[in-house]
């Protein structure tokens, strides 16, 4: 089911309708409106990942062929599209492994994240294939952090709805796992991390400082950070909560 309002604003928050603009205006409203489809069958995909335990491969392959078959829809060729889908790909790989008692934590969290932004690094791939002057105004690499924070703070938004359902959020994870000390010096650290690395690039004449995406991840950056102490500030771990979603499931020492 296409849920639109969910899909306009993570359009919204990923700020692709400004990029969007540099599409030329007779191929605009076409391009949105198959992004908008594209989305759709990816969080159609997600959603089954979040809502089963056990997977079928055959109703896995029915997800993918919509996703492929969009894809060729909007203009690539069937050679494409493997490397195309290879970070969606790789996320449910993360989330498939969920039910082998692997968890985000594991691996190291930029890695994970990295991934986890896979539909929105998708999409605006593809605004960037069908856009004139927008690699040079914004290059597509500057984003890379913007999306890494984005992701972590959806954790963090997500954290309540989240416990309902089989998810990676590595936030809530870290949380129930570690508790709160040790997650807050986790992401924490992360989000240090991130924030150095973005200031750096001011430093970096490869990167268009003026492009204002070095702003939008600062700010970003700082939003976690208090959404992050604010959801801290009022969990407390219900062993009834955690009955209804990963934590059913999950074998844990």
């Amino acid at each position: 089911m296409l849920d639109l309002e969910k899909i306009q604003l993570l359009f919204e928050y990923r700020k692709l309708p400004q990029l969007l603009k540099f599409v030329s205006e007779e191929k605009r409203e076409e391009l949105r409106k198959q992004l908008i489809q594209l989305q759709a069958l990816i969080y159609e995909l997600d959603t089954y990942l979040e809502n089963h335990w056990q997977i079928s491969d055959k109703q896995l392959e029915r997800y993918w062929t919509a996703i492929r078959q969009q894809l060729i829809y909007i203009g690539y060729k069937e050679e494409e599209l493997e490397d195309l889908c290879v970070e969606i790909r790789r996320y449910q790989h993360h989330e498939l492994q969920l039910r082998k008692n692997k968890l985000p934590l594991e691996l190291d969290l930029e890695y994970f994240y990295y991934f986890k932004s896979c539909d929105v690094k998708l999409i605006r791939n593809i605004i960037y294939k069908h856009s004139r002057g927008l690699e040079e105004r914004f290059p597509i690499n500057d984003w890379r952090l913007f999306d890494l924070v984005t992701e972590i703070n959806d954790d963090v938004d997500d954290l309540y709805e989240d416990l309902e359902t089989i998810n990676g959020n590595a936030f809530l994870i870290s949380l129930v796992e570690n508790g709160k000390e040790s997650c807050l010096a986790t992401f924490s650290g992360l989000l240090d991390k991130i924030e150095i690395e973005n200031t750096q690039n001011l430093e970096n004449s490869d990167y268009h400082a003026d492009s204002e995406i070095w702003k939008l991840t600062q700010e970003q950056i700082e939003l976690t950070r208090i959404l992050m102490l604010k959801q801290l500030d009022k969990w407390t771990l219900n062993l009834d909560k955690l009955d209804r979603g990963l934590y059913k499931y999950l074998l844990r020492a």
